[in-house]
């Protein structure tokens, strides 16, 4: 997949954030974005006719569109999955769906890449949290294990101190988790990271990835966890 002189779009809606960003042809990039709960379907669209109308495009311009794809909000990431079948709608123009918490880890290395590990959350409501640990190998996040709901009381043994976590939900932790590490909130959440991790990812020739793939829109499925019971928990030694 090539990313040069083309224009690419990036959406994140799988949080309390809308997200929106657009790299021209000539490499500018642009972008929107607002937080709050239940903005996702009046504001996406809106966003994207926007960033079209600044950059001069319209979307058969577009080489490719990266969204976040979850875990995250089901409603959020619903808004994401049927405005992109409306708008690529017999464009062939390909998605690439892109694990949400591995976007917040890419945040999190640009801005601190002294850490070996980033540790990133979403909040999955009740007394769980979206957990998944990064590290980072050839400029793109890669998962120190697979993705786990996990009990907020849990973390206590999970996160070092000193470490750094990056997401939404972080403030539910208990207080000695908290006072103990460095925590990024909503600021770790911008779609220009989804497009930043897909422009690595096609710069290393697209390898097969877990968190990482393209798809034709009639073939993204965002990732809606919360449709069926939690993932199993992984067994470390």
């Amino acid at each position: 997949m090539e990313f040069k002189n083309t224009s690419i779009l990036a959406i994140e809606t799988a949080t309390p954030v809308c997200s929106v960003a657009l790299r021209t042809s000539d490499g500018r990039i642009v972008s929107r974005r607002t937080t709050g709960t239940g903005r996702h379907a009046e504001q996406l669209m809106p966003f994207i006719q926007q960033l079209f109308d600044e950059a001069g495009i319209t979307v058969k311009d577009l080489g490719a569109v990266v969204v976040s794809s979850g875990p995250g909000s089901f409603t959020g990431l619903r808004v994401a999955s049927s405005s992109l079948r409306g708008l690529l709608f017999a464009t062939g123009i390909p998605v690439i769906a892109c694990n949400t918490l591995a976007g917040m880890a890419q945040f999190g290395f640009e801005q601190h890449p002294d850490h070996p590990t980033i540790h990133t959350v979403v909040d999955a409501r009740r007394q769980h949290l979206y957990y998944q640990p990064f590290y980072l190998k050839s400029g793109i996040p890669h998962p120190v294990r697979s993705m786990e709901i996990t009990p907020l009381d849990q973390f206590a043994d999970l996160i070092k101190p000193g470490e750094l976590l990056a997401g939404t939900g972080a403030e539910r932790l208990p207080d000695e988790v908290k006072s103990s590490i460095q925590v990024i909130g909503t600021e770790a959440i911008h779609a220009e990271s989804f497009l930043k991790m897909a422009q690595t990812w096609a710069e290393l020739d697209c390898p097969e990835s877990e968190l990482i793939k393209s798809v034709a829109i009639e073939e993204y499925q965002p990732a809606y966890y919360s449709d069926g019971p939690p993932p199993p928990k992984t067994k470390h030694g």
